[in-house]
């Protein structure tokens, strides 16, 4: 990669040996995580569902698939950018649990100080990191734009209990914050246009693809319901976990997926246990990685 393109990325054309701050962040974030999963065991409730229990093997790989599908689709991202290995898809999955289990991007200054150290880069990886998680927030909010329509058709008529001048505030406070990266894009992005459309591309997908998981998902729980239904209720959670006025989001969902489908109970239980069950492989994965960085740092 010569030094004409690196600049062009806005990165620098060679990068020093990785800061001693890189050297014990892994660490302490390691020690962070294992604090962070005890903290997420105390507070896990996992009951058994007949209908989870029904479900069958592709409930399962299609659940595994949605929990893969971030870190999935990164690894293709920066594959493309670094040329990263398939190991780099234990990091980015890392990088996820600590951005859901502790504070959002601390994740990905976690992942910034592996690349710097493992990833062998020849360049510094901050440029990339930023803009792959300002695309994938941006990718976000242009799928929920696109479902806006089906939104409001949806929302129409509220379930009771449901403040509608809360619901349109936190649409309009969407909508203000999705334009800010889209106004000041060529100050915010680093990368040049061909790599920002790939990585754009990607991340629409993913959230394309984990909508339409989602609603598979859903349909194998209760496939008294026609998965057009689940299709558009999966769109409306996408639309409803990104309103940022609204304080329970799930709840708020599982009112209007039971007020539509007649199966509120039902709903509420079973948005519980995916939950539990996404946490669950969090508190499993979070001790692996933990503890095997804590030991690879007392073996250095």
């Amino acid at each position: 990669m010569t030094a004409r393109v690196l600049r062009a990325r806005g990165i620098p054309a060679t990068v020093s040996p990785a800061h001693g701050w890189s050297r014990w962040l892994g660490p302490l974030v390691s020690v962070a995580l294992l604090g962070g999963v005890l903290h997420a065991y105390s507070r896990l409730e996992l009951r058994a569902d007949t209908h989870v229990l029904a479900a069958g093997v592709v409930f399962w790989c299609l659940f595994v698939l949605h929990y893969l599908s971030t870190p999935l689709g990164e690894w293709l991202i920066f594959r493309r950018l670094w040329n990263l290995p398939p190991a780099g898809i234990v990091a980015l999955l890392r990088k996820e649990i600590t951005n859901d289990l502790l504070l959002g991007y601390l994740g990905e200054v976690d992942f910034y100080a592996w690349a710097r150290q493992r990833a062998n880069l020849t360049t510094s990886p901050f440029g990339a990191i930023k803009d792959v998680a300002m695309l994938s927030a941006a990718a976000g909010n242009v799928v929920t734009l696109a479902l806006l329509p089906l939104g409001i058709a949806l929302l129409g008529n509220l379930p009771p209990g449901v403040d509608p001048l809360a619901l349109k505030l936190s649409v309009a406070a969407f909508l203000l914050s999705s334009l800010g990266p889209l106004a000041f894009r060529r100050r915010l992005f680093s990368l040049p246009r061909p790599e920002l459309r790939f990585i754009a591309a990607v991340q629409a997908l993913r959230v394309v693809a984990g909508i339409a998981i989602y609603a598979a998902m859903w349909h194998l729980l209760l496939p008294s319901f026609a998965i057009g239904w689940w299709l558009a209720l999966a769109a409306l959670r996408q639309l409803v976990g990104r309103l940022p006025l609204v304080p329970s989001r799930d709840v708020l969902f599982a009112a209007i997926a039971g007020f539509f489908v007649g199966a509120h109970a039902e709903i509420v239980a079973l948005l519980a246990l995916l939950g539990a069950l996404t946490m669950l492989l969090h508190i499993v994965l979070g001790v692996v990685f933990g503890a095997a960085s804590l030991l690879e740092s007392v073996q250095r």
